[in-house]
């Protein structure tokens, strides 16, 4: 209909999407094709802000698997409010990448660890945020 956002939103109301010759494409990728041409198979398309309805080509990037992962929100079963950084009985582990950086007993040194290591290991600075 016209003046309205074409498709549906999935059924997991992560992503919108519209059916083209039978086929189920993701809007995000249609609205980064219709701006910046063919996406690279071993790319994909990352909404910065996280809310994958935000089509807006200024929400869309280009990015790795990796990268798209380094964009990721907060987990809901984190403790501590921040990525990577994890409560031990002897104080803080932080961790990034999988790699260990360090042991803290302060939360303070512990979160700027884990953030300038981070941004150091090409995370988005987006990547943490907490869900709404």
């Amino acid at each position: 209909m016209a003046g309205r956002e074409a498709g549906t939103v999935k059924s997991d109301g992560r992503y919108r999407t519209v059916f083209v010759l039978g086929k189920r494409l993701y809007v995000h990728r249609i609205v980064w094709e219709m701006h910046h041409g063919k996406i690279p198979n071993d790319m994909c398309i990352d909404h910065i802000d996280g809310n994958g309805l935000n089509n807006n080509i200024d929400n869309l990037r280009i990015t790795t698997r990796s990268g798209n992962q380094r964009n990721k929100k907060l987990q809901s079963n984190n403790k501590t409010g921040i990525p990577g950084v994890i409560i031990t009985k002897s104080g803080y582990l932080v961790t990034c990448s999988s790699k260990h950086i360090t042991r803290t007993n302060d939360f303070f040194e512990a979160c700027c660890a884990r953030k300038s290591a981070a941004l150091l290991d090409g995370y988005h600075k987006n990547h943490g945020r907490i869900s709404l």
